[in-house]
This record gives C-alpha cells, sequence and structure tokens, in this order.
C-alpha cells in the first residue's frame, strides 16, 4: 500500500502546514536556515513562503543538504522546493509491507519512463539510489527531468526536478546524493 505523509483531506494538511511552520518559527535550527529574504539576497524567491538552506529534515527519516536558497510549500501530497527554473517535487512512502531494498528497487525500475537515459543505480551501506533523465514537452518548451529514488528501510523519497538549463543537471544530481536517512 502507498502511504505518503502529506495525503488527506484539507483540513489535515492545513494543519500539518500549520504545525510545520509552528515548529520551523519556535524552534531555531530543526529545519535548516529560515525566513524571509534577507536584504543582501536578490528578489528571486518569492518572500510569501519560507526560505530554507542548508541541512534541511524533510520528513521524520530524511533529511536533504541545499547549498542554495529555495522556497518550500507543500502542495497536495508533495514536498515542494523551488526556486525560478529550478523545482523539486518530493514524496515518501513507507515500507508498510516490510519488503526487502531490491524488491522495491525493481517496483521502482518497472515504471520508468521508455524516454529514460542516463539511467544509473548505486549503493551505499543500507541506502540505494535510483535516478534516470527524460525531457518533457510542456508549454511548447523542452523541459530537463531528473527522476531520483533513495531507498531506505523503513520508506523511501521519490524526486522529480525539473530545470531548464542543462548546467542545473549537476546541482539536481547533489541535491539528490545530499538526501540522508535520519533517527
Amino acid at each position: 500500500m502507498h502511504i505518503n505523509r502529506f495525503q488527506g483531506g484539507k483540513e489535515i494538511r492545513m494543519t500539518i502546514r500549520i504545525i510545520m511552520l509552528i515548529v520551523m518559527l519556535l524552534i531555531p535550527g530543526c529545519s535548516g536556515t529560515q525566513g524571509p529574504i534577507s536584504a543582501g539576497q536578490p528578489e528571486t524567491l518569492d518572500p510569501d513562503y519560507h526560505v530554507i538552506t542548508g541541512t534541511y529534515r524533510m520528513e521524520q527519516n530524511w533529511s536533504i543538504d541545499l547549498s542554495y536558497r529555495f522556497n518550500k510549500r507543500i502542495e497536495k501530497d508533495y514536498l515542494v522546493i523551488w526556486k525560478p527554473g529550478f523545482k523539486i517535487q518530493i514524496s515518501f512512502t513507507d515500507n508498510d509491507r516490510s519488503e526487502k531494498t531490491e524488491k522495491r528497487l525493481t517496483r521502482i525500475k518497472e515504471k520508468v519512463p521508455s524516454q529514460a537515459f542516463d539511467v544509473q543505480t548505486d549503493r551505499e551501506n543500507e541506502i540505494v539510489r535510483f535516478a534516470y533523465r527524460i525531457i518533457a514537452k510542456k508549454g511548447g518548451s523542452n523541459i530537463q527531468e531528473f527522476h531520483g529514488f533513495v531507498i531506505g528501510d523503513d520508506s523511501h523519497v521519490e524526486m522529480a526536478f525539473s530545470f531548464e538549463r542543462e548546467s542545473d543537471l549537476e546541482t539536481a544530481r547533489g541535491i539528490w546524493l545530499s538526501v540522508k536517512e535520519t533517527s
């Protein structure tokens, strides 16, 4: 069964958002550096959303390292981290069937689109990383997409990066590689 920690009705999502905001405002450093855009920063981020950078605890079991400042929000069932021209949609799936990592990896690989390229699988200790790229047509433009998965014992993270410039691929890969399972 697919369980997404951000699922639920409007009331549940709003409650989660409020709790996350309260925690982030009251506990310094719990979610990386946050707050409004400083005067020294160019006005490229949306001032109506929290700004995150550094080590950010995305979810109870997962953290991410961000070298740049990004906005964040919860949209439908996803954590969305973005800046102009670069967006990451992140979801979390529990391993509620207590399946082995390889079985979950096989299921993920079965859903990879036929136009995928630059497919890679990496293993480090208890973590398995899987990624691929595609070029998507959106609004008459080609959009680069990088899809990365990080599979741990208890859950896995799915990340869909979309960006306009080929040079942003290394940023996407770096962010994907920075995802860590926390305890």
